[in-house]
Parts: structure tokens; C-alpha cells; sequence
């Protein structure tokens, strides 16, 4: 297996469901890749919730017992993952058509890089979200968060400071040297 995405879920099912659609939709004749939701939630059983939707790719949910939150989550995900490659991605996000070419073309034109990520946009104004992050100081800053997703600054590779488990990609090498989430 190549790429793992795992996906820390918590609450509103519609959300989840949209984003797994999604994933289905735009993975269509890949392969090397698995999908894993973890459920964060333990009052949901989220297995009979999903029973109906249709995965041609491994699809796993593992049920967690109690809450460990989104970091927890995610790190019982990459244990549970068997790809040499790990995508986080945020249940609430619905991917587009060329998201996972264009995210893998990236992370494979910068070797050098540590993580890579995705224009996260609010479909509800088309407004950027996360276009990686930056630090000043203490504080955390999303350079053109507002922006339209037209901006021309968008379409083009840029180096952060941060990226977000929101959308992001980075190798199981990587991320056990840096030591995971905390």
C-alpha cells in the first residue's frame, strides 16, 4: 500500500458521508490506496451508519473506545495504516477532481519538503480557508485566508511554515521522525 488517508471523525455524519463520496468520486481507477475513518465518537457506531456506501478501494473504520481527539485519532490511524505515504484529511472536506494528482505532484516536485497540503476553500463564499500558515511572533497567521480561490497566488507552489492535518500529505518516515501528532 502506497497512501493511507485517514480521516479523524468525531460528529455530523452528512459531513462524513459527503467526504467519502467525494473521495470515491475522485480516486476512481487508483489503486495503492486505502482509506481509513477513525471514530472518535464511541456513543456512534459509525460501521452500521456507513454499511450502504460502496468503496471499490479498502475502506476501514475503526472504533475507538473512548475520546482521544483529533490528534489521538489520528495518530491510532497511522498505526492502523499500512501506507508508506499518510494523507490527514478532515472529514468535513469534500476533495475535488484533480485533488489527489495534484497534491502527490507537489509533494513528489519538492523532496526536500516535510509535508505538503491543499488550497482549503469555503465552498459557501469560495473563499480561501488554509493556504498553509505562517508564524509571527505567538501568533499563527493563514496568508489569504478570505481570498477568492481565483487568486492567482494559489496556482503556484509555495513554501510554509505550517500546513494544516486539515488536507496534508507526508511520508510514514517523516512523520514518525518528527514524532507524530501530540
Amino acid at each position: 500500500m502506497s497512501f493511507s488517508i485517514i480521516i479523524s471523525y468525531y460528529q455530523n455524519i452528512n459531513m462524513l458521508k459527503n467526504c467519502i463520496h467525494s473521495l470515491i468520486s475522485m480516486l476512481q481507477g487508483e489503486q495503492d490506496v486505502e482509506i481509513l475513518i477513525i471514530n472518535d465518537n464511541p456513543d456512534i457506531n459509525l460501521v452500521s451508519q456507513l454499511s450502504a456506501i460502496s468503496c471499490p478501494l479498502p475502506l476501514r473504520v475503526i472504533q475507538l473506545p473512548a475520546n482521544r481527539g483529533h490528534s489521538g485519532a489520528c495518530a491510532v490511524g497511522v498505526d492502523n495504516s499500512e501506507g508508506k505515504y499518510l494523507i490527514f484529511l478532515d472529514f468535513d472536506i469534500i476533495v475535488s477532481a484533480n485533488w489527489f494528482t495534484e497534491l502527490k505532484k507537489t509533494f513528489f516536485r519538492h523532496p526536500d519538503c516535510g509535508a505538503a497540503t491543499s488550497t482549503i476553500l469555503d465552498f459557501s463564499n469560495n473563499q480561501i480557508v488554509y493556504f498553509g500558515m505562517e508564524l509571527f511572533k505567538s501568533e499563527t497567521i493563514k496568508p489569504f485566508q478570505g481570498a477568492t480561490r481565483h487568486n492567482s497566488y494559489v496556482f503556484q507552489d509555495r513554501l510554509s511554515q505550517i500546513v494544516t492535518s486539515g488536507c496534508m500529505l507526508i511520508s510514514r518516515e517523516k512523520y514518525m521522525e518528527s514524532g507524530g501528532f501530540d
